[in-house]
Parts: C-alpha cells; structure tokens; sequence
C-alpha cells in the first residue's frame, strides 16, 4: 500500500495538478466554439429565452450551462457536419478527463496518510 501512495504523490498527483487547468480551458473553448456553432447552425437545439444570460458578457457561462446536457444527448449523432459530431465528442472527452483529474486529486488526499 505505501508503494502505490507513493507512486501516486510522486507521479500521479503532480501530473494531476499541471494538466487539470490546461484541460479545463480546453473544455471550456470546446463548449464556447460548440454554444456558437449551435447558435449558428442549430438554433432550434438551443433554449429560446436565456432571460440575463443573453447577453455577451455571459456567453461563457451560458455555454457551460447549455452545451454539457447537448453533448450527451443522442441529438449529437443526427448532426448533419461530421465535424460538428467530432466536436461534440471530443468535448465530451475532455470532460470525462476533467472530471477523471478531480477524482484523483480528491482521492489522493483523502487516502493520503495523516503525519
């Protein structure tokens, strides 16, 4: 057991914390790209009234609020662009990675031992 706590503070967990924020702007670009090929291709998919978020100064949060339950919806494969579809996927990968590095960062201090 003290090897694999090791093997997790020495190597799993910094490599952890240096890709966590990388990753996370990268799935938050993919959701900002995604929230306006939407609104460009695909209004229709959107939601009609956003009431305060229809703004700009909330398209990064709008897209956070509305691209996530989209990209896992069976919607994405009825996408004419295989682009799009790629897109949708690759965004629903980094997710899944997001989610994988808080896992791990959240587990490793649970199991890490008290001194």
């Amino acid at each position: 057991m003290a090897s694999v706590l090791d093997i997790m503070n020495n190597y799993i967990l910094p490599a952890c914390f240096l890709s966590v924020l990388p990753v996370l702007f990268v799935y938050l670009y993919l959701c900002c790209h995604l929230h306006t090929i939407f609104k460009d291709c695909y209004p229709q998919l959107l939601p009609a009234n956003n009431g305060a978020m229809d703004s700009n100064i909330g398209i990064e949060f709008q897209s956070l609020h509305v691209i996530p339950p989209l990209i896992r919806s069976d919607i994405v494969q009825q996408l004419p662009s295989q682009y799009h579809q790629k897109l949708c996927k690759a965004a629903r990968i980094t997710s899944w990675l997001l989610i994988l590095l808080l896992l791990i960062i959240i587990t490793s201090f649970i199991l890490m031992p008290k001194s």
